[in-house]
C-alpha cells in the first residue's frame, strides 16, 4: 500500500495574511501537515498567523518551521509534533482540553496521546518540562550562543519514552538534565551533545542502543543484556566497560583516546569492534561472524593467537575491515575471502599472501616498512581501475615505482573503484 505524502505549505513572508483561511480550508482527509518548511534560498520564512484556525480533525502529524506565532487548535489524532527554528520570539498558543504541556515558546492544552516530538534548533532557554506522559520518541537538537553556558531540565522523563537523542550545534555548551532514566527506554544518543556530564544510574533492562559524548566520565555500572550496540566518543574517560553483554554487535570506543581496559570475552554476536588509541591487550578469540576490526596504533599483540580452540589460527572468515596500528608487526595468516578494507601501520614488516581478495576495495600502508610490488600488482590487476597515491618515504621524497616483482615501494595507498 503505498504511502500517503504529507501536505507541505510553504509560505512566503508577504502572503500569511489570509494563511488562517487556506488552513481552515483544508480536507479532514489531511494527515500530515507541514507549515514552512523553507523558501527558495533554502532558509525558512518566518511566519505570523495572530488569527485563529482550526487543524484537520484527523490529523497526525504536525511541522512548524520558522513560526513565531501561531494560534490553532489541536486535534486530539495528533501522535507526532516537529517544531523546528522558532524564533527569534515566538508567540504560539494551541488550546484543547483538558490536558496541558507548556513549552515556551508553545502552550498548548493536549488532549491527543502525542507518541513523537522533534525539537530542531531549540533554544536551551525555553524549558519543555513537563513533557507528555504519553511520549515515546523524543529528539531534540539544541542551538545557543558560542561560549554560552546552559542547563535544559527534560526531567522528569515521561515513563513510556523509548528513545531520547539529544545534539547541540553552534559552540553552545548545553548540559540537559535528564534525572531517572525510564524502565521502558530503547535508544539513548547522547554523542552529539558533548558537554553531557552526569551520572545515568542504572541502565534500563530494556536498552539496546546507548552512545556517549566526549565529556562522559562517570561508570556505566553493570551493562543490560539487553544492548546491541556500544559507542563513545573522544574523551579522557577510562573506565572499565565491565561484562559484555552477550547480545553486543557494535563495540565502538576508536574515538576514547585513553581507554585501554581489557573487554574479557567478546560474545560470539559481535559484528563490529573499534577500540582506542591506547588499547594493548591481548584479545581473546575473535568472534566468529566479527566483520570489523579496527586496532589503535598502541595495540601490539597477535591476533587470534595459537589457543587450543582455534584450529588453524586464522582471522573471522565474514571480516570485511581490517585496521591495525602502527605498533603491529603479526604475520596474517591467510585474509578473509570477504576482505574489503586492509590497512597496515608503519612497524609491520610482515609477509602477505600472494594473493589479495579479490574483494579489497582499499589497500593502504605507512611509513617505513616495504612491500614487494607483486603484493601491489595483485591489487591493481584483480578486474578492477584502480589508483595509486604515494604517501611519503624515506627515499628523498620521491618514492621507489618499480615496474617488476622483487622491487620494493614504500608508502602507498591503492584504492579500487
Amino acid at each position: 500500500m503505498l504511502r500517503p505524502r504529507p501536505l507541505l505549505l510553504q509560505q512566503p513572508r508577504a502572503a500569511t495574511e489570509g494563511l488562517a483561511a487556506l488552513i481552515n480550508s483544508l480536507p479532514d482527509s489531511v494527515r500530515h501537515f507541514s507549515l514552512g518548511a523553507g523558501g527558495e534560498s533554502g532558509q525558512p520564512h518566518s511566519i505570523d498567523v495572530d488569527v485563529e484556525f482550526a487543524l484537520p480533525p484527523r490529523l497526525a502529524a504536525l511541522e512548524l518551521h520558522a513560526v513565531r506565532s501561531l494560534h490553532c487548535h489541536f486535534p486530539s489524532s495528533l501522535t507526532s509534533l516537529t517544531l523546528a527554528n522558532l524564533g527569534p520570539k515566538p508567540s504560539m498558543s494551541a488550546s484543547s482540553e483538558p490536558s496541558r504541556w507548556f513549552a515556551p515558546p508553545f502552550t498548548a492544552d493536549l488532549t491527543a496521546p502525542l507518541r513523537e516530538l522533534r525539537l530542531l534548533n531549540w533554544d536551551p532557554c525555553w524549558p519543555v518540562a513537563p513533557l507528555p506522559h504519553s511520549l515515546v520518541h523524543l529528539h531534540v537538537t539544541y542551538k545557543g550562543v558560542w561560549g554560552s553556558v546552559y542547563t535544559h531540565d527534560l526531567a522528569p522523563l515521561p515513563c513510556a519514552l523509548e528513545t531520547l537523542e539529544l545534539s547541540s550545534r553552534g559552540g553552545a555548551e548545553v548540559h540537559p538534565v535528564l534525572g531517572q532514566l525510564p524502565q521502558r527506554l530503547r535508544v539513548l544518543h547522547l554523542q552529539q551533545v558533548s558537554d553531557f556530564n552526569c551520572a545515568l544510574g542504572p541502565l534500563p533492562a530494556s536498552l539496546t542502543s546507548l552512545s556517549l559524548g566526549q565529556r562522559f566520565t562517570h561508570a556505566l555500572g553493570d551493562l543490560p543484556e539487553s544492548l546491541t550496540a556500544l559507542r563513545m566518543a573522544d574523551g579522557p574517560c577510562d573506565r572499565p566497560l565491565g561484562r559484555l553483554p552477550c547480545r553486543l554487535r557494535v563495540l565502538d570506543l576508536q574515538d576514547r583516546l585513553v581507554f585501554n581496559h581489557a573487554p574479557g570475552a567478546l560474545p560470539a554476536t559481535l559484528r563490529e569492534l573499534r577500540l582506542s588509541e591506547a588499547y594493548d591487550h591481548p584479545l581473546q578469540a575473535l568472534p566468529p561472524a566479527l566483520q570489523v576490526l579496527a586496532l589503535g596504533d598502541a595495540f601490539q599483540h597477535q591476533l587470534q593467537p595459537d589457543l587450543p580452540h582455534v584450529l588453524p589460527p586464522q582471522l573471522p572468515a565474514t571480516l570485511r575491515e581490517l585496521r591495525l596500528g602502527r605498533a603491529y608487526d603479526h604475520p596474517l595468516r591467510a585474509l578473509p575471502p570477504t576482505l574489503e578494507v586492509l590497512v597496515l601501520g608503519d612497524a609491520f614488516q610482515q609477509e602477505l599472501q600472494p594473493d589479495l581478495p579479490d574483494t579489497l576495495r582499499e589497500f593502504q600502508y605507512g611509513y617505513p616498512h616495504a612491500l614487494p610490488l607483486r603484493e601491489i600488482e595483485c591489487v591493481l590487476i584483480n578486474g578492477f581501475r584502480a589508483t595509486a597515491r604515494f604517501l611519503g618515504g624515506n627515499d628523498g621524497g620521491g618514492g621507489k615505482q618499480g615496474q617488476q616483482s622483487g622491487v620494493t615501494i614504500w608508502n602507498w595507498q591503492a584504492t579500487i573503484e
